[in-house]
């Protein structure tokens, strides 16, 4: 019995999404256990400069995280490459990188608390007004 080719696209698209979840997630517990949780009082001590330079350098980082990651999912083999003609290869969602920045954002603590601080600092008033409603 032949599986559809539907099918075993769909299976694919899942197997891609799944791995870069999955290696998303596990690169920002990876991260966070040697950055740790973000020190508020040291961080306050900063000057705005120099938290967005932090945060220039970790984006530049995480788009390198990105492209190591897109390279690692695309050489992982698809048990069902071939079947009913379909080619794991040809993929669009191979390209689909920001899977792996959405478990990194949400997951990696120490970098959504320092965003959050610089978002404070730059726009104070959007904090007060958001509380008051």
């Amino acid at each position: 019995m032949q599986i559809p080719f539907l099918a075993v696209k769909l299976l694919g698209i899942s197997f891609a999404i799944t791995l870069y979840f999955l290696l998303g997630f596990g690169t920002a517990k990876f991260l966070e256990y040697f950055t740790g949780k973000l020190d508020f009082k040291q961080e306050n001590d900063k000057y705005t400069w120099q938290i967005m330079v932090e945060l220039i350098i970790r984006i530049c980082c995480l788009g390198v995280l990105i492209y190591v990651a897109r390279n690692v999912v695309e050489r992982v083999p698809f048990p069902l490459d071939g079947m009913s003609g379909f080619k794991y290869g040809r993929l669009k969602e191979l390209q689909s990188e920001f899977i792996f920045a959405i478990p990194m954002l949400q997951f990696h603590s120490n970098f959504s608390s320092k965003l959050d601080n610089l978002s404070k600092r730059l726009f104070p008033e959007t904090r007060v007004a958001a509380s008051s409603a």
